[in-house]
């Protein structure tokens, strides 16, 4: 058996399109940044701007496509209003988790290659898969030994 540490790479996550981006971030008749486009140059997150975007759809008068250009200053641009860290985005998006509103949240994604874990640890994981999707590396499939003709892998064995 080799010895091998478990290895966590991100490979990909949420990214708004170009035209979503640029409704928000350039003013249609000028080339400067609004104050929105602003916000986003100074940090705040594709990711962010999506959940915004889920969450706010419930609950305003607002078009999706408009939600982030009318209310992103207010919510990004602002202390959180309950005296917790970051802005009011921070402070809404706290709101929802402790709301169980998290559906507002399945607008993001991330993709990860977790290498180096057990069998026994992926049947967990799947085994819970709400939300989740797998691509698993197949047993039958992969020749895993290439110096090896019958086909020999290693292994992991969870402590």
């Amino acid at each position: 058996m080799a010895e091998t540490k478990m290895n966590v790479q991100l490979i990909a996550h949420t990214l708004v399109s170009e035209k979503f981006a640029k409704m928000f971030a350039l003013n249609e008749t000028e080339d400067a940044l609004t104050d929105v486009g602003e916000l986003f140059r100074e940090g705040v997150t594709d990711g962010q701007a999506i959940a915004l975007t889920a969450i706010r759809t419930c609950y305003s008068a607002n078009k999706p496509s408009e939600i982030v250009a009318k209310e992103g200053v207010k919510y990004f641009g602002s202390k959180a209003s309950d005296g917790g860290a970051g802005t009011d985005a921070d402070r809404l998006f706290r709101m929802i988790v402790r709301s169980g509103h998290t559906s507002t949240l399945e607008h993001l994604s991330f993709t990860f290659a977790i290498e180096g874990v057990s069998r026994a640890l992926l049947a967990q994981l799947t085994r819970h898969r709400v939300g989740f999707s797998f691509s698993v590396q197949s047993q039958r499939y992969v020749r895993m030994g290439s110096d090896d003709k019958i086909g020999g892998f290693d292994y992991v064995v969870p402590e």
